[in-house]
């Protein structure tokens, strides 16, 4: 007696429409917010980098380097979190302004 077994397997197609679901909206508003300082900082932490010649590799908001530049760049990502959240710096204002600058 053989038996098999068949996944199932769910596709959602998004189709356009004009209803607003607002209980999901307000659910991803901070998840949301949450992942555009993550990517200010991975942007401001490359430019830094880029700026100081320092080899650098990201994967999402995760960063690597060689051994003997981690302190630098600890201090590079810990400086980008700061200029994001006082909106010290001019690369920052233009990271998370971008599209007010037209």
């Amino acid at each position: 007696m053989k038996t098999s077994k068949v996944a199932t397997i769910t596709i959602n197609i998004a189709v356009p429409t004009d209803y607003v679901d607002k209980v999901t909206m307000k659910r991803s508003i901070m998840p949301n917010f949450i992942h555009s300082l993550d990517a200010a900082n991975v942007h401001l932490v490359l430019v830094s980098m880029s700026d100081r010649s320092l080899p650098v590799y990201i994967i999402l908001d995760c960063f690597a380097s060689t051994a003997n530049n981690m302190k630098k760049n600890v201090k590079l990502v810990k400086a980008a979190f700061i200029d994001i959240l006082l909106l010290r710096s001019s690369k920052t204002s233009s990271t998370l302004c971008c599209c007010y600058n037209k």
